[in-house]
C-alpha cells in the first residue's frame, strides 16, 4: 500500500490548517481571537498526528506498540480538545463573558476525565477496508467525550437560537449538522478516517463565516455603533431584499412595520445638551430591542428615527409588542430624569401591498401619534 495516496487528503488538511492559523495570527482581532487560534492549534495538531497514526497503524511490525498508542493518544486527545474549543466559543457568543467563563470552567470536566481515564484505557487494531484501524475503551471514550462536547454546543445553540445573530445562526446551523454527520459515519465505518478532514472543514468554516476580517467590518459597516441597532446601510439593503422576495406583492399579514420617532429631541438637545439628546437616542433603542423582541430586525435610519421590520410568522406578534413598547416607554427617563417620548407608527400588509406601501403607512401613523401627542 503507498501510504502517501491514503494519507493525501490530510496533506491538503495540514496545508489548510497552516493556512488558516497564520492568517488568524496575522488578521484576527476580534473578541473570539484566542479561541479560534485555539481551535486552529488542536485542530492542526490533530492532522499532524491523523497523519502519524495512519503511518503507525499500518506499520504494527516496525512501530513499537507504545508509539503507537501514545501518538493514538495525542489524536484523540487533540479531537476532544477541538471539541472543547469549539464549545466555548459558542459559549462566548453566546453568553457574557462572566458567563461564558464560568460554563467554560464545567466543560473543562470532560477533557480532564480523559485525561485520567487513559492510562487503564487499551487501544487494539484492526485489518480494514484498505487500511488498519484502532478501536478498544481508549477510542470509545475518545469518541464518547468529542460527542458530548458537541452535543453540548448543539444544546447551547438552541437554547439560545433567538439571541445569536442571523449570520451566525446560518454559519452555525450548517456546521453542527455536517459535525454530527461526520461523527456518526466515523463511527459505523471506521476505516473511514475522516475526522482530520472534518477539524479541517469546521475551522474554515468559523474563520470564513466568523473570523473572516473582511465580513466582519463589513458586518460593522451595517451596526449604529450609538445604539447597537442595525443602520440605515444595513436597512437599504434589507429592503431591496424584501422587494425582491415581495416582488409580485405581499400577502395580507406578511409584513409588518413599526416607525418610530422621538418627540421634542431639538428642544432636549437646544435646553440640557446634545449628551442629554444622545442619551434619549440610547434610551429609545433600549425600549425597541427589550419590546419589539419578534422583530426581523430594528433598525436606526436617521438621528432619533427607527424602524423594525416583521416577516411571516413573526407577524402576529407584531402588534402585541408595539402596544407593550407604549405602555412602558414612560418609565424610561435620562439620567437627570427627562422623559422618553417617542411616537410609534404600526401598519401591516394587505393583500397586493408592496412592502414600501407597508412602511409608508407605518410612517404615516407615527406622525398621526406625534400630533396626537403633542395635541
Amino acid at each position: 500500500m503507498n501510504i502517501l495516496l491514503t494519507i493525501r487528503a490530510e496533506i491538503i488538511c495540514l496545508v489548510i490548517q497552516i493556512f488558516l492559523l497564520v492568517f488568524g495570527i496575522l488578521y484576527n482581532r476580534s473578541k473570539t481571537e484566542r479561541i479560534f487560534l485555539r481551535i486552529c492549534c488542536w485542530g492542526l495538531i490533530h492532522v499532524v498526528f491523523d497523519i502519524i497514526t495512519v503511518y503507525t497503524v499500518n506499520h504494527l511490525e516496525t512501530v513499537p506498540t507504545r508509539v503507537n498508542w501514545l501518538c493514538h493518544v495525542i489524536f484523540f486527545m487533540a479531537a476532544i480538545m477541538f471539541c472543547y474549543e469549539f464549545l466555548n466559543y459558542i459559549f462566548l457568543i453566546s453568553y457574557s463573558e462572566k458567563t461564558a467563563k464560568k460554563l467554560r470552567l464545567i466543560s473543562t470536566a470532560v477533557p480532564v476525565l480523559y485525561l485520567i481515564l487513559i492510562p487503564f484505557l487499551k487501544i487494539e487494531y484492526l485489518v480494514g477496508r484498505g487500511t488498519n484501524y484502532s478501536f478498544g475503551p481508549c477510542v470509545y471514550a475518545g469518541y464518547g467525550c468529542t460527542v458530548v462536547l458537541f452535543a453540548s454546543s448543539v444544546a447551547v445553540i438552541i437554547i439560545r437560537f433567538k439571541e445569536l445573530e442571523k449570520n451566525v445562526r446560518r454559519a452555525l446551523i450548517p456546521m453542527v449538522m455536517f459535525m454530527a454527520a461526520g461523527v456518526a459515519y466515523q463511527i459505523f465505518v471506521p476505516e473511514f478516517l475522516f475526522t482530520g478532514a472534518e477539524v479541517t472543514l469546521v475551522t474554515m468554516g468559523i474563520y470564513f463565516a466568523l473570523e473572516n476580517p473582511t465580513e466582519r467590518y463589513r458586518s460593522r459597516a451595517f451596526i449604529d455603533l450609538d445604539t447597537s441597532l442595525k443602520s440605515k446601510n444595513c436597512y437599504d439593503e434589507d429592503m431591496a431584499a424584501f422587494k425582491q422576495k415581495y416582488r409580485s406583492g405581499v400577502s395580507a399579514g406578511d409584513v409588518a412595520c413599526v416607525v418610530c420617532d422621538l418627540n421634542d429631541l431639538k428642544i432636549v438637545n437646544d435646553t440640557y445638551g446634545h449628551l442629554v439628546g444622545d442619551e434619549l437616542i440610547r434610551l429609545a433603542a433600549f425600549l425597541l430591542k427589550d419590546y419589539l423582541k419578534s422583530a426581523y430586525d430594528i433598525y436606526r435610519v436617521g438621528g432619533d428615527e427607527f424602524v423594525a421590520i416583521y416577516v411571516d410568522e413573526e407577524v402576529s406578534k407584531a402588534e402585541q409588542e408595539v402596544e407593550q413598547a407604549r405602555n412602558h416607554a414612560i418609565k424610561f427617563h435620562t439620567e437627570n430624569g427627562y422623559p422618553l417620548s417617542i411616537a410609534i407608527g404600526f401598519a401591516k400588509s394587505s393583500d397586493g401591498d408592496s412592502v414600501l406601501d407597508v412602511v409608508a403607512a407605518a410612517d404615516k401613523n407615527m406622525y398621526q401619534e406625534k400630533a396626537k401627542m403633542k395635541a
